[in-house]
């Protein structure tokens, strides 16, 4: 089968060359195209495009303001341009990434070959934050091992409720067939999550790739305001969640962080509960360490064991905060004002 790589970008001259020279140096013995979709970039990331382009007959761009209206400028376009895109592929397969990602050169070999060998219609990848220095780094990358952990073990018992657009192979036909963004084109995140609840709904096997040489790496949000940002975007997708299994579930785990952070705040009132509070709090990092653990071996994040007590205290009051600001009706995104 031929394979199509889809990398939707926007305002990323910084690092458009680098995932674009990724994708052309892949180890794959099978016939694969790259078409990369420019989202209204204000920036040369189009030009820098256009000069690959010619180098490489490999690479396709698909220029949004040429299919779109120009009031689409003022919103985000991902999936009206995954539509496109997929409209547009030779490929059986369709492959996603994002424009700041780093792809090993066996990405699209390990990937397809996990597809073909388990017959799944879609395969969820995994996504690393690259290793930095700072809380405001290390946190994201604790954070996305969490949602990496939640994504292999909801695939495993059969409830799939997360994947991520960096990391995705599905066939183009059952794209196609689905029309997956029909209900929800009003929220301009979860291009990802929508298309799972679409597979699973209509019975399509999904799988996770567990190898090494699938790992998709991308960067940490640098501000703290970036990351707020970025948090509220997703987090307000959530909303939009059809399986009613997946909503109790998240809705457990809300629960359970805002009892843990909410007896530790009371004990600061009442000093009695103070010991009750810490043997709960332990029991919580406990269970998250045993969670996280594998997935700290698999992408060699040992260095983060020394971190985890206080990054799971900052991820309890993370989930308490942003499950209440996923109402949050605004928020800014690559250089946009949204307004959901």
């Amino acid at each position: 089968m031929d394979v199509t790589v889809l990398i939707c970008a926007r305002n990323e001259a910084l690092n458009i060359s680098n995932v674009v020279n990724d994708a052309l140096t892949q180890q794959f013995d099978g016939v694969y195209e790259i078409i990369i979709i420019d989202d209204f970039s204000d920036d040369n990331t189009l030009q820098i495009l256009s000069e690959l382009a010619i180098q490489n007959p490999k690479i396709k761009i698909i220029d949004l303001k040429k299919y779109l209206d120009e009031s689409c400028r003022l919103i985000p376009n991902k999936k009206a341009g995954i539509s496109i895109a997929a409209d547009m592929a030779s490929g059986e397969i369709i492959m996603t990434t994002d424009a700041d990602c780093r792809l090993s050169q066996l990405w699209v070999r390990s990937m397809f070959d996990c597809a073909r060998n388990t017959h799944a219609a879609m395969v969820c990848g995994p996504v690393a934050i690259e290793s930095g220095s700072g809380l405001l780094n290390m946190f994201q990358e604790m954070d996305l091992l969490a949602m990496m952990a939640m994504t292999e073990w909801s695939i495993d018992v059969k409830l799939p409720m997360l994947n991520n657009g960096a990391n995705l192979l599905y066939r183009k036909d059952l794209f196609l067939e689905l029309k997956p963004y029909q209900e929800n084109a009003k929220e301009y995140s979860g291009d990802d999550v929508f298309l799972l609840q679409k597979f699973i709904a209509n019975n399509h096997s999904v799988t996770y790739c567990q190898n090494q040489n699938s790992i998709v790496h991308t960067k940490a949000q640098q501000s703290f305001m970036d990351f707020f940002n970025q948090r509220i975007r997703w987090a307000g997708k959530s909303k939009s969640y059809s399986n009613r299994a997946v909503q109790l579930f998240l809705a457990g785990v809300y629960l359970i962080n805002f009892l843990v952070l909410g007896m530790l705040l009371l004990s600061l009132f009442q000093p009695k509960l103070l010991i009750i509070s810490v043997v709960i709090f332990g029991v919580k990092v406990l269970l998250d360490t045993f969670i996280l653990h594998a997935q700290i071996i698999f992408f060699g994040k040992q260095r983060l064991y020394v971190w985890l007590l206080l990054m799971d205290f900052f991820h309890t009051v993370y989930v308490v905060f942003f499950g209440v600001f996923s109402f949050k009706k605004s928020y800014i995104w690559k250089g946009r004002s949204i307004n959901r």
